[in-house]
């Protein structure tokens, strides 16, 4: 996960928040740097930065799904989302999808066809990297072992 808060500030100015948050992001506090980020989204609702750190914070501090629901977020708004980024945002999502599945066992089905989905758009976007192909065919072999169970069963 790439967190950010470059050089953005020479465009846009941010609440005292963000860079607070950045600040307790790099010194590994994510329950603080969430909160922080959470209160500068509220001086700035639905930022592209803001909004992509809290989701880095929630994945960091162990709340994949949040940062999911975050990530998609972004997604669901393509004009915000920086150039050349929207490949980091699937395979940020589709790797806290996939992250999700060892929290929420109930779920793992439609996790995995979401892991899966976001992390095949990276790779279209993006298809060199290796580390989202890697999560890609992890997801895959998960999917596969879960229907095989399932047949066996049946």
């Amino acid at each position: 996960m790439v967190f950010l808060i470059f050089c953005l500030a020479l465009f846009t100015s941010f609440p005292d928040r963000a860079y607070e948050g950045a600040k307790f992001h790099d010194e590994g506090n994510f329950d603080k740097a969430i909160e922080s980020y959470s209160k500068a989204l509220e001086e700035l609702p639905g930022n592209f930065t803001l909004t992509y750190n809290l989701a880095c914070a929630y994945y960091e501090n162990g709340e994949p799904h949040k940062a999911a629901l975050l990530f998609d977020s972004l997604l669901a708004k393509p004009d915000t989302v920086l150039k050349g980024y929207q490949s980091d945002i699937f395979y940020n999502s589709g790797t806290s999808y996939l992250r999700s599945v060892q929290k929420d066992s109930d779920s793992i089905p439609s996790l995995l066809d979401s892991a899966i989905i976001r992390l095949t758009k990276s790779l279209v976007l993006n298809p060199l990297d290796s580390e989202c192909r890697r999560n890609l065919e992890i997801a895959l072999r998960m999917k596969n072992n879960r229907q095989s169970q399932q047949d066996q069963q049946d």
